[in-house]
């Protein structure tokens, strides 16, 4: 505990610029590639081809405009990055067992780490640590909005590492505990 109340004001004050500034840096930097990625809401000549053919499945033209449209497509790719990118086989077990033809998955974090890792998660739930978890579903939502959402997903790697870490603090200061 700091003998003066200026020094922890000081070190809060730190602590919010780092919380704050760090996922900004993470998008600059995402921003700031060469050639810029393309995203989702870019549609090509062909899409709405293939959307104006499903409009013509509907019985009615007003309610094929309704379900089939751009915004729509926007939304269900966003859906689909989004998603992928919560999916935990993702990161630890290679997309196992869902494979994809033509992309070559790799392992980001060895399998064991997984319950480490979900200790970490609850933990920071139950101690209402949310700064972490918040950077993660804020870069989620960023790099969803890119098409090829693999090459971004680095961004994401800080609140792993730093949930297997406070995971396996945890867990080796509760195996002290008991011994």
């Amino acid at each position: 505990m700091p003998v003066c109340g200026k020094c922890s004001k000081r070190k809060k004050q730190l602590l919010m610029k780092i919380k704050y500034l760090f996922p900004l840096l993470s998008l600059g930097f995402l921003l700031s590639r060469k050639p810029i990625p393309e995203t989702i809401f870019k549609i090509d000549d062909l899409e709405i081809f293939y959307l104006n053919e499903r409009r013509l499945l509907y019985p009615n033209q007003t309610v094929g405009r309704f379900f089939e449209n751009k915004a729509t497509r926007i939304f269900y790719r966003f859906k689909k990055n989004f998603f992928e990118g919560l999916d935990p086989n993702l990161y630890f077990f290679a997309s196992h067992p869902r494979e994809r033809l033509g992309i070559v998955e790799k392992e980001r974090f060895n399998w064991l780490f997984l319950p480490i890792f979900l200790i970490g998660v609850y933990w920071q739930i139950k101690k209402r640590k949310y700064w972490l978890i918040t950077y993660f579903l804020t870069t989620l939502i960023f790099i969803s909005l890119f098409i090829q959402m693999n090459s971004y997903l680095f961004l994401l790697f800080p609140f792993f590492l730093f949930s297997i870490f406070l995971g396996g603090y945890h867990l080796l200061k509760k195996s002290v505990e008991i011994f």
